[in-house]
C-alpha cells in the first residue's frame, strides 16, 4: 500500500492524506472560512511554507503507517521544485519551493520527498492515476 499526503494550491490550501491513490479520512483546509478569499496572497512565502509543513504534520500524526511521498500542486511554472512563476501568489516566484518545504518538514522529523508540480499537471495526473 502507498501511502502519500496531497496538498493543492489553489485561493485556498487543501491538504490530504491518500492511501492506494485514494482519499483517506479527512482533508484540512486553509483558511477555514470559504468566504476568505485573499488569505494567501497576503501571506508571505516563508508564513506559506510554514504553514504547509504544519498542515503536512498534522496528517502525518494522524496515521501510524509511514508516509512514502509528499506531493505539493502549485498555481504557476514549477521545475525541478522551483516556482519559477506564480502569477496568482507572487511571493512563491523563484522560491525553491521543495528544499523549503522539505527543511520545514525535516524540523518536525518528517523526512519523505516531497515533490512540487504545476496543479493543472498535478490535478490530471491523479485523475488518470484513478482512471486507469
Amino acid at each position: 500500500m502507498t501511502t502519500a499526503i496531497g496538498v493543492v494550491i489553489t485561493e485556498h490550501i487543501v491538504a490530504g492524506r491518500l492511501e492506494d491513490q485514494r482519499i483517506a479520512g479527512s482533508t484540512i483546509r486553509y483558511p477555514g472560512d470559504k468566504d476568505e478569499l485573499d488569505a494567501l496572497a497576503a501571506m508571505p512565502g516563508s508564513e506559506m511554507v510554514e504553514l504547509l509543513a504544519t498542515q503536512i504534520a498534522t496528517l502525518t500524526e494522524a496515521e501510524t503507517v509511514p508516509v512514502d511521498a509528499i506531493g505539493v500542486a502549485v498555481p504557476g511554472i514549477v521545475r525541478h521544485g522551483v516556482v519559477e512563476d506564480s502569477p496568482n501568489l507572487t511571493q512563491l516566484k523563484g522560491m525553491r519551493l521543495a528544499d523549503e518545504l522539505t527543511r520545514a518538514l525535516s524540523a518536525r522529523g518528517i523526512t519523505s520527498p516531497v515533490h512540487i508540480a504545476n496543479d493543472a499537471d498535478a490535478i490530471a495526473a491523479g485523475v488518470a492515476a484513478t482512471r486507469g
